[in-house]
């Protein structure tokens, strides 16, 4: 079987192996412009259960081989703050990767087993000819897919904009800090959100979030990078945590996700976020990931090809179904995160704000995860 990959990030390497451990014989071939991924798509992720029991499937040895030297810090805690009030609460045991790290790890796995990168950016005009010179043409290159763009109508596809804007930075603390953070603190421009996740022990993966009203508002558009870091330091800096970003090489996005309808037409599958794209508080889309590229895998080692993409589409729709709902109600939750603020009573505001709850304004109810 003649197997091409579009996209050498995370979903397509992870479906390269899987396939090829399955089915020695196929010959398959991952496009990728050179760095992109390393460097294009965010700066980390999280490893837990989901995750590391999916990578094991491929490497039983995957955090020993990922970590060859040592593993970053446990989580186990988290750190909650809502304005000034802070929590400590459990955390999903895991570990915080690096995107490069992670992608060198399964670059390494991939090539090992026989499957080539080419070192080419694929064209909207090159998709056509993949899916004709090839047995099966996968579709891992991520939110902006050229080959889901290609063939958007027989996918359904269709991507849904939000209100929400982010970037991604690195703080760098005082002192040893393994603790996930999740902070949202209200600003005089709306409620500005951090995430952070333990990469050494004291450097961190982070995420700041805010609503494009509140990002209008402060003029972070219309600042330069330096001045929109110190106001971030300024509106979240504690002198029992210090706060000290450092904006990454990334810029500020609108958040969007992608959803389709169906997973495969005639020859063309897709895995990863082409298919469907999650916000990363929810933490679904590694794992969502690596196990459209399993399902595949199982499913084409097992049923000849046009039958073993019907049971693919049936088996990973089936298994996203949950995860896509509840993303979609996060997203709905966090465009009126402003408002939830206002409306709710200060004792109450972690708990809201973990739990994700409904609260009525004065002219709707704000939808959300409860």
């Amino acid at each position: 079987m003649r197997v091409a990959i579009v996209g050498g990030g995370p979903a397509g390497l992870y479906s390269a192996i899987a396939i090829k451990q399955r089915l020695p014989s196929s010959h398959i071939k991952i496009y990728e412009a050179r760095n992109e991924s390393a460097n294009e798509f965010g700066l980390g992720y999280t490893l837990q259960t989901l995750t590391i029991d999916l990578l094991n499937r491929i490497d039983p040895s995957a955090l020993d081989n990922m970590f060859s030297t040592k593993r970053p810090p446990l989580m186990q805690q988290s750190s909650v703050r809502v304005n000034d009030r802070f929590e400590t609460r459990a955390f999903e045991p895991g570990y915080t990767v690096s995107r490069y790290q992670l992608i060198q790890y399964l670059r390494t796995k991939a090539l090992g087993l026989g499957v080539k990168v080419i070192h080419k950016k694929i064209e909207i005009k090159d998709v056509s000819r993949l899916k004709r010179m090839n047995n099966l043409l996968i579709s891992a290159d991520g939110v902006k897919s050229l080959v889901r763009m290609r063939y958007k109508d027989a996918f359904s596809a269709k991507f849904h904009p939000t209100k929400m804007m982010f970037s991604w930075f690195l703080n760098e603390s005082p002192f040893d800090q393994h603790q996930p953070r999740f902070w949202a603190v209200s600003s005089d421009y709306g409620v500005i959100q951090m995430f952070s996740y333990p990469l050494l022990d004291c450097r961190q993966i982070v995420i700041v979030e805010m609503t494009k009203d509140c990002y209008q508002k402060a003029g972070f558009g219309d600042k330069t990078t330096e001045e929109v870091t110190a106001f971030l330091n300024k509106c979240l800096n504690v002198s029992a945590d210090p706060i000290s970003l450092a904006q990454g090489p990334l810029p500020w996005v609108s958040f969007g996700i992608n959803t389709v309808e169906k997973l495969y037409r005639g020859n063309v599958a897709l895995v990863g976020e082409s298919a469907f794209s999650f916000h990363y508080s929810y933490g679904g889309g590694l794992s969502t990931a690596f196990m459209m590229g399993y399902i595949l895998a199982e499913c084409l080692s097992a049923l000849p090809l046009n039958e073993a993409l019907i049971k693919y589409n049936a088996g990973a729709s089936l298994s996203l179904a949950d995860p896509v709902r509840k993303s979609r109600e996060l997203i709905l939750w966090l465009e009126g995160i402003d408002e939830h603020f206002k409306c709710t009573p200060t004792k109450e505001l972690v708990d809201h704000y973990l739990l994700r709850q409904n609260y009525r304004t004065s002219s709707k109810v704000l939808s959300g995860d409860s």
